[in-house]
């Protein structure tokens, strides 16, 4: 049973992490079939560096953009 609360107190976590990024981002649709999706800087160094790390690795996956054949790019912008 303790498995199972870790696992949803590291669920809420991440999906806080995941709506905090979302309010500090917006995105841009390129013509060339690409959908940037700018993240402004968060409020300190330590952020912004995981959120740099986040955005290698997904854009590494080249994922596409749901029901479309964009793919999609993670940006870091001040």
């Amino acid at each position: 049973m303790e498995r199972f609360k870790r696992l949803e107190n590291d669920s809420k976590h991440f999906i806080d992490t995941v709506k905090m990024i979302a309010y500090h981002t917006e995105a841009d649709i390129i013509p060339n079939k690409i959908v940037t999706i700018r993240i402004h800087h968060m409020a300190n160094q330590s952020e912004n560096i995981t959120l740099k790390y986040l955005n290698d690795e997904l854009n590494g996956t080249e994922t596409l953009f749901p029901k479309t054949n964009m793919k999609m790019r993670c940006k870091l912008v001040s």
